[in-house]
């Protein structure tokens, strides 16, 4: 017999086909991954079962891909994946599921035989990556078994899921002896709010707009420490929700990275990412498939505050990526395969003038990537009113309307946007849309001149 389960390569969904078969040694062998992993999985799977009441299962698994899209095992994460479809596959062999029912199913799940309350039954586990395993199977037209609690993102992506809470109450559904609930999803936690407490000039948050709508990145130079970070959830706040491809693109980022939240279905809210200037090259750009800063900032902001103190291999990093718009992991140990991820983001650059003094050259680089500049950090005594925050979403949106989402900043390339008056265009194409507008006017280029971010050429 025969069950489908899944994993992610990147942000990539991939299947493999769980093929279980009796044998005479009457000890469970699986193969077709690492020994280690074998091992860990044949162990769980063997406890979960004895809390069902079934002795040891002798039979040999076999792992493989489930068709020539997908790659070996060796090149995904599967880890926390694997028990589950193994469990019911072993659960066929021992007669308790009858073997049609597992026929285009994708199971995706661990399971934690080690319950503190032996009658609690054997709780399933979310993985990872549920969002672009979902996408791969309702791709093959299957049907998807994962744990309750990643139900809700699935089924936003295949309809035919079952969330499931328990092994046992798993098996009571398959059978026909318990009816499946429906997912319930919750609303994601919003982070975004309009403190009355943030206080910004008219001049710095207009800046802020023009640097959202069009996708240009900022640099704030200002000398109060506390005050800086602030204008980086100011920027996410003024931008409007995710919609389309891009809601999927940052779900399955963060699916993968192990950030969804419990029970969410999607996310919609703009990420902001501060990462701290102690952070690795990998730490910034994803290692071993996983994602890193600049990918967990798709479709949002990322915030680099004192650049000078970054480790020089990161800020490199950083450079390339807010060039290319995605990164590229590639690993040649045990199969030689490439891993790309997007990300594309607003970068803000935060700095003081005591810093630049001291160490510009080791964050030039970075600076040369910066549309715009803007003396921050020096607050007014009137806080700015909600409802002039919400206007600015507004016009961000509006923005992104009239542009038809083909931001200035990302048209081109660097070849085509690497000289001011260049930039001054782009900018003020930007400014022109935030007023509704694709015409240009010498209004619209003479405030582009003024947020010109120039650099040594001053």
């Amino acid at each position: 017999m025969q069950i489908h389960g899944a994993y992610t390569r990147g942000i990539q969904g991939h299947l493999f086909t769980v093929s279980a078969a009796p044998n005479a040694a009457g000890r469970l062998h699986v193969a077709g991954i690492r020994d280690t992993v074998a091992q860990h999985t044949a162990t769980t799977v063997t406890h979960a079962l004895k809390r069902l009441g079934i002795g040891e299962v002798g039979a040999d698994v076999r792992l493989e891909p489930a068709g020539a899209g997908d790659p070996p095992l060796a090149t995904g994460r599967y880890s926390g994946t694997l028990d589950l479809p193994i469990a019911l596959a072993l659960l066929a062999v021992a007669g308790r599921l009858p073997a049609d029912r597992l026929a285009g199913i994708v199971a995706v799940g661990g399971l934690d035989p080690y319950a503190a309350i032996e009658s609690a039954g054997v709780r399933c586990i979310g993985a990872g990556g549920t969002t672009a395993i979902a996408h791969a199977a309702a791709v093959r037209g299957l049907r998807l078994i994962v744990a309750e609690d990643q139900a809700a993102a699935a089924c936003a992506e295949c309809p035919e899921t079952t969330g499931a809470v328990t092994l046992d109450e798993l098996v009571a559904t398959l059978t026909g002896d318990q009816d499946a609930d429906p997912p319930s999803p919750r609303a994601a936690a919003v982070k975004r709010r309009y403190p009355e407490a943030w206080r910004i000039s008219e001049g710095d948050l207009r800046a802020l707009e023009v640097a959202c709508a069009g996708w240009h990145n900022i640099h704030v130079i200002g000398p109060r420490s506390y005050s800086l970070p602030q204008y980086g959830r100011i920027a996410q706040t003024l931008l409007p929700d995710l919609a389309g491809e891009a809601v999927r693109e940052t779900t399955k980022i963060h699916g993968v990275a192990g950030l969804m939240a419990p029970w969410t279905a999607r996310i919609t809210e703009p990420p902001l990412r501060v990462p701290h200037y102690t952070i690795s090259r990998g730490g910034i750009a994803g290692s071993r498939g996983r994602p890193g800063e600049v990918n967990l900032a798709h479709n949002g902001v990322l915030v680099i505050d004192q650049p000078t103190e970054f480790d020089r291999d990161a800020a490199d990093a950083l450079v390339a990526v807010a060039e290319d718009g995605q990164t590229v992991i590639y690993r040649y140990t045990p199969v030689e395969h490439t891993i790309r991820m997007p990300a594309r983001f607003r970068l803000m650059v935060t700095t003081r003038p005591d810093e630049l003094d001291a160490r510009r050259h080791r964050a030039t680089d970075l600076l040369e990537l910066c549309d715009i500049e803007i003396t921050g950090g020096m607050p007014t005594d009137t806080a700015m009113p909600t409802e002039r925050l919400q206007a600015g979403r507004e016009r961000v949106a509006r923005a992104a309307a009239v542009l038809e989402g083909a931001p200035p900043r990302l048209i081109g390339g660097r070849a085509a946007y690497d000289t001011p008056s260049r930039r001054v265009r782009a900018i003020a194409q930007t400014v022109a849309a935030l007023d509704g507008r694709r015409q240009l006017e010498s209004e619209d280029l003479a405030e582009a001149e003024r947020l010109l971010y120039r650099g040594d050429r001053k």
